[in-house]
This record gives C-alpha cells, sequence and structure tokens, in this order.
C-alpha cells in the first residue's frame, strides 16, 4: 500500500510540475539519492526524489481493544485492532554541478513547497486511485533543526542538497477481518487458552 501511494503522489507532483511550468515529464522520482553501494543513482540524478526516511507507530490513537464477531457454531471470532503508522517523507531537488544547477534546485523545492500547501491532505475524490482502506493522508511539513538535517543526509549517504520534510498521516494495517478463532464451551468459557489461527496476515 505504501509504494502504490506514494506512486499516486509522485504522479500529482509531476503534473502540477508540467501545470506552471515547461519542464520535462517525470521530474519528480520515488526513489533514493544514493544505492546501497554509496554510489549515486543516475535515476535519481537532476530529479526531485522523494523518499522514505522514517515509519513511525501513530501513537495518538488507541488501537489496544480487540472486536469479537458473534459467535457461530460455538466459536467466537477475534479480530486484531488495525494499526496505524505515519511515514516521514524526505523531498530532495537532486541538482549538483554548477549555479545554474543550483538555482534549478531551488525552484524545484519551491514548487513542491506550493503543491503540497495547496494539497495539503488527499482523499479519493482528489486522488483517484487511493487504496480503499485510506479515508483522508494530510501531509504536514516538519522542520529539522541542523544537527538532525546533517544526521539525515550522513545516513542517506548523501552531502546537503535543498529540501523539505513532510510527515504522512495515516496509513492503517488490518490483519483479515478473522485472524483467529477460539473454541467457546456454552456459557463462554474458552476450551482452550490459545486461539486456533485461521487466516493469514493481510497487509491492506
Amino acid at each position: 500500500m505504501i509504494e502504490t501511494t506514494l506512486k499516486l503522489i509522485e504522479e500529482k507532483l509531476n503534473e502540477f510540475y508540467a501545470f506552471i511550468d515547461d519542464v520535462e515529464p517525470n521530474m519528480a522520482v520515488l526513489s533514493s539519492i544514493v544505492g546501497h553501494d554509496g554510489a549515486p543513482l543516475s535515476e535519481s540524478k537532476d530529479k526531485v526524489v522523494i523518499s522514505v526516511v522514517n515509519i513511525k507507530n501513530e501513537n495518538a490513537i488507541s488501537t489496544y481493544q480487540r472486536s469479537s464477531n458473534p459467535r457461530r457454531d460455538d466459536v467466537a471470532s477475534i479480530v486484531s485492532p488495525p494499526l496505524y503508522i505515519d511515514l516521514y517523507l524526505l523531498i530532495t531537488a537532486n541538482f549538483e554541478g554548477n549555479r545554474v544547477k543550483y538555482l534549478e534546485a531551488l525552484k524545484f523545492i519551491s514548487y513542491t513547497i506550493r503543491f503540497f500547501q495547496q494539497h495539503r491532505y488527499f482523499n479519493k475524490e482528489n486522488l483517484p486511485g487511493l487504496n480503499t482502506a485510506l479515508s483522508q493522508l494530510t501531509f504536514t511539513m516538519e522542520n529539522l533543526d541542523y544537527q538532525l538535517l546533517s544526521h539525515l543526509f550522513g545516513m542517506i549517504g548523501a552531502k546537503y542538497l535543498p529540501s523539505v520534510h513532510y510527515k504522512v498521516r495515516m496509513f492503517p494495517y488490518q490483519e483479515s477481518p478473522v485472524k483467529y478463532k477460539t473454541p467457546v464451551m456454552k456459557g463462554g468459557r474458552n476450551m482452550a487458552h490459545m486461539p486456533v489461527l485461521t487466516g493469514a496476515a493481510n497487509g491492506v
């Protein structure tokens, strides 16, 4: 779900670039700046690179309760609560070489900020193709101090480039509708202490 959703954002961003400026297609790419070997990725050169730099559990929403479906044939169905996660995106203008490239980087970062200022949230109406499990995605620009910024670029193996950092809320992850079935005795007492696994995890 993460990759398909961010691909939709990539497409929308490219549409915005093309609308406000005469630029090459696919200037925004969902990728990394460098590979695992530390070498720059050619497909990310002279592009606006969208990278996932962190994934966190959303603690503001309580999901500790477990719901039980009505019993059928003396079997209680237990459904695990959804897990909500937030994504942290680093959007980098990866233009290097000379003053002209640097100005180009600043221009595209400006375009990117304008885009997310105008599109602070996405739903099925303004982002066709959005996964049915997602009701709304909210983009919030996050401030990073110099130390965190230095650490972040050091972590991804690149030197500082003009960039913006966004928090994306929220991605729900839900197991299959019935993950476990716990046999019960008449009167509601459990026949077994351990639930019987009946379905595989179904990441939405």
